[in-house]
């Protein structure tokens, strides 16, 4: 393993399947991966005692839910539409269509549940039989989100429309993204706070200061302007009096 010299982000290199996980120590959690094969050349990093020991997708130090089994038991009855449950082994939970072959749209993965199934969940959060039947619904899968990384609120459903004060540090998905050359980070302040909007390399090298400074209460809005940035992974973080939030972005020339 490797780590930037500011102690952002870790390097993990996964040997089973060729990739490097970045990883952001402030919230131990996987924000990107890059085929070691694209990895620049003369970036030493070790393989470490990092292991996906249960084969869910996610990293044992990023893992919230150990001994995951893929496919897994439930539902028991029959998947649903709107509902969700890992069926296959891709990693990516499965749901079923309704009406004329049209699906619900949204998705979510391993990734996205911190190496959770739905049982799992289900179990976590102390859901009701009708879970275990017919799958996990949008509501339990977005609340289990949220709770493992607050950066992905309403990474499946539709986000509700946010209160004009938030009640959180939240720093939203980029969109869009991927971009050229230019997309929109939005963030959200609870409360008066000196805050920094930062944006970085795969290789954990700082490019840009988009904000440092006090920022009123609200959800905010800045335009990461990139033309003179060659094409790649772009890592943002949002750093606050709460923590810091990490989300991803592809630049496409």
């Amino acid at each position: 393993m490797a780590i930037t010299p500011d102690g952002a982000f870790a390097y993990v290199a996964n040997f089973r399947s060729r990739n490097v996980s970045v990883i952001a120590t402030a919230t131990n959690t996987v924000v990107a991966t890059v085929g070691v094969g694209k990895f620049p050349n003369g970036v030493a990093i070790a393989p470490a005692p990092l292991n996906d020991s249960d084969n869910d997708g996610v990293f044992d130090s990023v893992d919230f839910c150990a001994g995951t089994s893929i496919p897994e038991t439930v539902p028991i009855v029959e998947l649903k539409p709107n509902r969700w449950a890992l069926v296959d082994g891709d990693f990516e939970f499965d749901t079923v269509k309704k009406g004329k072959g049209k699906g619900p749209g949204l998705s979510y993965s391993t990734t996205d549940t911190g190496g959770c199934s739905c049982e799992q969940i289900i179990d976590e959060l102390g859901l009701g039989n009708g879970h275990t039947k017919f799958g996990c619904s949008i509501s339990a899968m977005d609340d289990w989100v949220e709770f493992v990384n607050p950066s992905k609120r309403g990474a499946g459903a539709d986000a509700a429309e946010v209160a004009s004060v938030p009640e959180a540090f939240v720093l939203e998905a980029v969109y869009p993204n991927p971009f050229n050359p230019q997309t929109t980070l939005r963030f959200d302040v609870p409360e008066a706070s000196h805050v920094s909007l930062l944006v970085y390399d795969v290789l954990g090298r700082q490019v840009r200061v988009l904000v440092d400074g006090t920022r009123e209460a609200g959800t905010h809005e800045v335009v990461f302007e990139a033309s003179t940035l060659p094409s790649g992974t772009y890592l943002v973080r949002l750093v606050t009096p709460a923590g810091s939030f990490v989300q991803t972005m592809q630049l496409v020339k």
